[in-house]
């Protein structure tokens, strides 16, 4: 099946999925905040900077995403970006020090 060929039920599923992503990396982070003030040895405005960077990476996604799709198509700037996160994500994961986390929640 081609990406022309995309039913229109595949298509919601992934849009779904994609949606969900920003939603699930909220929930699954915000509960282990203490716990990462302690890991890293910061402070809670540390660790709270790494929200405010999160949504500001997102904000500037979105600015980006759109004249980029209109000029290479939605389905690979879709899977660059996903690409982006799941890299950021392993950064933030084995990030050694808290400014590897704030840049790792920025690319997120």
């Amino acid at each position: 099946m081609t990406a022309e060929a995309m039913t229109e039920r595949r298509a919601t599923i992934v849009g779904a999925l994609l949606v969900a992503v920003g939603a699930i990396s909220m929930s699954l982070y915000t509960p282990a905040m203490p716990t990462l003030v302690a890991a890293f040895g910061t402070t809670v405005p540390t660790i709270k900077l790494s929200l405010t960077l999160y949504f500001a990476g997102f904000a500037c996604a979105q600015l980006l995403v759109g004249p980029l799709a209109d000029g290479f198509g939605r389905r690979p700037v879709a899977l660059a970006f996903i690409g982006l996160y799941v890299v950021a994500s392993i950064v933030t994961m084995l990030a050694p020090t808290v400014d590897w986390l704030l840049a790792g929640r920025l690319f997120q």
